[in-house]
């Protein structure tokens, strides 16, 4: 019981080293699949990762769809352990939904995955998101992602269990729309 006691001391020392390694890995890295791990962890760690929100804030709006998932994912797992806000989560899914409305179609294929990885919170976008559906962009891109955030969040709203915050299993490109090994769910849109 005495070493536990110790260890139990130990804790907060132990996770405060991890959160400042996962801080300098996601600040210098360059290789997405360690940057997708990093934020899977943060999301992991709950209430010890809130002072590195701004680092997944500044993942959110990047260009990496898998690297935005993960984020989104991680952001929705620190809510519900109640390291961020209701409201945080609202104004980064207000901020995505404004961001459908670009005229760039990557920016509207980024906001689709951002508001499909933020869970429940992401359906403040939907109207938008559906809008998406008839989006004319380069190679349907916009359309599959913006479907697939719809299908996302319906399965959250239905308590299905969302696969997207799993490791990748293969390499793929930013700009391929999210095709994993998983392959691709439907659900009716």
């Amino acid at each position: 019981l005495g070493d536990l006691n110790a260890a139990h001391k130990l804790l907060p020392d132990v996770v405060g080293d991890v959160v400042s390694r996962l801080a300098r890995r996601l600040r210098g890295e360059t290789d997405r699949y360690i940057e997708v791990g990093v934020c899977q962890c943060l999301g992991a760690l709950g209430k010890a990762a809130t002072p590195l929100v701004h680092l997944l804030m500044e993942r959110l709006k990047g260009r990496d769809i898998e690297i935005i998932r993960a984020t989104g994912a991680a952001l929705a797992k620190l809510q519900e352990s109640q390291a961020v806000s209701k409201e945080f989560m609202e104004a980064a899914a207000d901020e995505a939904a404004a961001r459908l409305l670009a005229p760039n179609w990557e920016f509207r294929l980024q906001a689709c995955a951002v508001l499909g990885s933020l869970g429940a919170v992401g359906m403040r976008g939907e109207s938008a998101l559906r809008k998406c559906l008839e989006d004319d962009d380069e190679a349907a891109l916009v359309r599959a992602q913006a479907r697939e955030a719809l299908t996302k969040m319906r399965l959250q709203l239905q308590g299905g269990k969302d696969k997207s915050s799993q490791p990748l299993s293969q390499p793929m490109s930013p700009l391929q729309g999210g095709k994993s090994s998983q392959g691709s769910r439907s659900v009716g849109f």
